[in-house]
């Protein structure tokens, strides 16, 4: 299952991994934006009651720090884990500073496990064998 929000798509692999990746031509992320992605990960999570995990592509430019706080304080993102995939230096910068404000900022809830990893390939292995030893299902 594949859904085009106007800065992401955002994508439900049969392994129940979700992906989210840029769109071509996106440099800026805004407050409807997360607003509207927060909405499709809502539904995703409700699709199924198998555990889930996350991939998300890090982006490569500025990124205001309300956007971010936005993403690391929000109880929809509560996967069984977080693959965050940075490919170039300023991705791990960004990558690095989502994970410092959700140390700061997340909620209680959100306890499970993040990594920033190089590659899509390397986010959904390491993912997909953090679903397969979830023992208990997630509430979204």
């Amino acid at each position: 299952m594949e859904c085009k929000t106007r800065e992401l798509t955002i994508s439900l692999m049969p392994n129940n991994v979700i992906v989210s990746e840029f769109n071509n031509n996106i440099t800026e992320l805004s407050i409807e934006g997360v607003e509207e992605t927060l909405e499709v990960l809502r539904e995703f999570n409700t699709i199924n009651e198998r555990p889930k995990g996350g991939v998300a592509e890090m982006p490569s430019f500025y990124v205001n720090k309300k956007i971010i706080k936005m993403y690391t304080t929000t109880d929809v993102l509560i996967p069984v884990a977080l693959g965050l995939v940075a490919n170039s230096f300023a991705s791990k910068l960004v990558g690095n500073l989502f994970l410092t404000l959700r140390a700061r900022f997340g909620s209680s809830t959100q306890d499970y496990p993040i990594r920033v990893l190089s590659t899509k390939k390397e986010a959904i292995e390491w993912v997909k064998g953090h679903i397969e030893s979830a023992t208990t299902v997630t509430s979204f």
